[in-house]
């Protein structure tokens, strides 16, 4: 019986110590610093945008009638962080929106040749300079796909002393 209470009580402290929760986005880490978000590195809002695509991939379409292509631009945006992906294929024209996640630096899209001739794979650099796939676009049944093939989240924190 007293075995019970004890394991009551420790599971009661328990789930106490979990379900309090600080509505401050700062973090007591010791008596001379404190852990804050830094997600303010950048601005949001760009100072310039780029009139001309940051990326770009164009091929032709096999036909002996047309000079169709396969076609992906990728633009900057006033929001730094979201991009407008602008697709062809045929005479068949769509638009997408493409946010990056805030690594704490300027986000770099580049565009890759896919698995097969009509698709591409959209994705950004990370800190290392790594490319990280983002985003596919490719035809399917004379039809332009754009699907997600990976999901990020980033969460970063700096150190500030008191």
């Amino acid at each position: 019986m007293q075995y019970s209470k004890a394991i009551l009580f420790t599971a009661l402290l328990i789930l106490l110590q979990a379900c309090t929760n600080s509505p401050k986005a700062e973090e007591q880490t010791g008596a001379d610093t404190i852990r804050t978000s830094s997600y303010d590195k950048l601005s949001p809002i760009r100072e310039k945008v780029k009139e001309s695509p940051v990326a770009s991939v164009s091929s032709p379409v096999p036909d002996d009638l047309n000079q169709w292509k396969f076609a992906v631009q990728v633009y900057q945006t006033e929001k730094r962080f979201t991009f407008l992906v602008r697709m062809q294929y045929k005479e068949l024209r769509a638009s997408d929106s493409l946010v990056i996640p805030n690594l704490g630096l300027e986000p770099v899209v580049e565009i890759r040749k896919g698995s097969t001739p009509m698709s591409c794979i959209i994705g950004f650099l990370d800190k290392k300079q790594m490319f990280m796939p983002y985003k596919k676009v490719s035809v399917n049944k004379e039809k332009l796909s754009f699907t997600t093939i990976q999901h990020y989240n980033v969460g970063t924190y700096k150190t500030v002393k008191k």
